[in-house]
């Protein structure tokens, strides 16, 4: 989430093309979505936030999603590396929910010990 979210703001030129024109400024959306990761991801570093911060990653990621599918039907199909890996983004996004679910869950049985 952290790195994601730094991309944000080192290549928003980047993440602009992923933005629908419908929406309004891009830059305005790329650099929201930049800190949304970026908070998600300091929270999940904290064991006291943590909780909070799985749900915040399951809402980014589940947000971010219509721009990879954007993406992955913009390159068209796989045929190289790089287009590859843009289509792979889109399956991998369920075990990424996955996990953060299951850190929702430990980080409140945690909780509910203490």
């Amino acid at each position: 989430m952290l790195s994601a979210g730094v991309m944000h703001f080192a290549r928003p030129k980047f993440y602009e093309t992923l933005i629908p024109e419908s929406l309004g400024h891009a830059r305005s959306w790329v650099y929201g979505s930049g800190a949304a990761e970026l908070a998600a991801g300091g929270l999940l570093l904290n064991p006291k936030t943590s909780r909070i911060g799985a749900w915040a990653a399951i809402l980014v990621l589940i947000g971010v999603f219509p721009a990879n599918v954007k993406m992955a039907l913009d390159v068209g199909p796989p045929r190289d590396v790089k287009s590859w890996g843009i289509w792979i983004r889109l399956p991998v996004q369920l075990p990424l929910i996955r996990w953060a679910l299951r850190h929702t869950a430990e980080s409140e049985a945690s909780s509910a010990e203490s």
